[in-house]
C-alpha cells in the first residue's frame, strides 16, 4: 500500500499518469515528486504492459498466475509475519519477547500465581531464560521445509555428479535456412536500480546481422525482466524487417508461458500478451529455451548494457 499522499495529480488521476509509455518505464521524475523513497521502489517493481492494453486481474501468489488455496495461505502468512508484534504491557516501546509474554507480563504472572507450585511463582529478572527453548510454529515449518530442500539439493547434486555434464557442451546453433535467430537476455543491477537487456541477431550462416544493448532505469524482479527481454526481442526483429524469426532465451518459465494457451494471470501476464501480439506480426515465428551456455553473447550484451551511463536502446 502506498503511504505517500499524491500532491501534484488531481483526485481523478489514474496509474497511467505515472507511466512513460514511450520509454516503457515508470515516470521516475514524477515518482520522486509524488512519493517517498519506499513507495518509489515499490511502484518501480510493479510491471505493466508495454502496449497500453486494458487492465486485468492477476494472481501474484503463484508463478503461473493460477489461484490455489495453498498459495493464498502462504501469502497471508507472509503478510502476517511482516507485522511488528506489540508487547502485551509495553505497547509502542519494543517487540514482544517469549519470556515476557509467558513469564514477566503482569497478566501472565497472575496466571502463574494461581498455581500451587513454588517454581512458577518465582521471579526472573535475568536474561531471557526461555530463549531457545520454544520457537514459533511457523519457524518449525520453515526449518522443516528447509531441511527437505537441503536434502533434495544434496540428492540432486549427488545425481549430477554421477551423470555426464551435457549442459557444459551446449553451444549456439545456426537456425534453419530462411530463418533469423535472435538471442535475448536480461541482467539486473539492484544497487543502481537499473536493468540491462542484450539482443543478438544472426542468420542461417551464423553471421552477426545486428546486436543491441538496452539500459532501463527501474528494477523489476528477474522473471519480469526476462519477459521484457523477449518483448524487446520481438521489437528488434520488427525493426530489422525480419519475416521468419526464432527467439531464444535462457528463462524457461518465460518460454513456457509464451507457448501456453489461454489467459495468463501471472505477474508477467501482460508482458507475455505483448510478446504474443508482436510475434503474430511475423510471417512465421518460434520461441525456444536455451541453456545459459548457448546464450553467452546475449548475456554479455545485457551485462554491457548495465555499464552504460544513460538509459539507451
Amino acid at each position: 500500500m502506498v503511504k505517500s499522499p499524491p500532491k501534484l495529480l488531481d483526485s481523478e488521476a489514474k496509474v497511467k499518469e505515472l507511466i512513460d509509455y514511450e520509454g516503457q518505464i515508470w515516470n521516475l521524475i514524477l515518482l520522486r515528486e509524488l512519493f517517498n523513497v519506499e513507495d518509489q521502489l515499490a511502484i518501480q517493481e510493479v510491471p505493466f504492459n508495454c502496449l497500453n492494453k486494458p487492465d486485468k486481474l492477476v494472481w501474484r501468489g503463484t508463478q503461473n498466475g493460477k489461484f490455489s488455496v495453498r498459495s493464498a495461505y502462504h501469502m497471508l502468512k507472509e503478510q502476517e509475519s511482516g507485522l511488528q508484534p506489540e508487547s502485551s504491557s509495553r505497547k509502542g516501546l519494543e517487540a514482544e519477547t517469549m519470556s515476557h509474554a509467558l513469564w514477566e507480563c503482569p497478566a501472565s504472572r497472575d496466571v502463574w500465581g494461581a498455581s500451587h507450585k513454588v517454581f512458577q511463582k518465582s521471579s526472573s529478572t535475568g536474561p531471557d531464560f526461555l530463549q531457545g527453548t520454544f520457537v514459533h510454529p511457523d519457524s518449525v515449518v520453515r526449518n522443516a521445509e528447509q531441511a527437505v530442500h537441503d536434502s533434495e539439493q544434496a540428492n540432486q547434486l549427488e545425481h549430477q555428479q554421477n551423470v555426464p555434464n551435457t549442459q557444459s557442451q551446449v553451444r549456439w546453433t545456426k537456425p534453419e535456412t530462411g530463418w533469423i535467430k535472435v538471442n535475448v537476455d536480461a541482467a539486473l543491477n539492484k544497487k543502481e536500480g537499473v536493468m540491462g537487456f542484450g539482443l543478438a541477431m544472426r542468420d542461417q550462416e551464423g553471421i552477426f546481422l545486428a546486436a543491441k544493448c538496452i539500459r532501463k532505469r527501474g528494477l523489476w524482479d528477474p522473471v519480469v525482466a526476462e519477459a521484457l527481454a523477449f518483448y524487446h526481442g520481438t521489437v528488434f526483429g520488427r525493426e530489422k524487417g525480419v519475416q521468419h524469426i526464432i527467439i531464444k532465451g535462457d528463462a524457461k518459465q518465460i518460454t513456457d508461458a509464451i507457448h501456453e494457451k489461454g489467459l495468463n494471470t501471472s505477474k508477467v501476464g501482460d508482458l507475455i500478451d505483448d510478446v504474443k501480439l508482436n510475434l503474430n506480426k511475423f510471417s512465421r515465428w518460434q520461441v525456444k529455451h536455451v541453456h545459459r551456455e548457448g546464450n553467452r553473447v546475449a548475456h554479455g550484451l545485457a551485462r554491457l548494457a548495465l555499464q552504460q551511463v544513460n538509459d539507451t536502446e
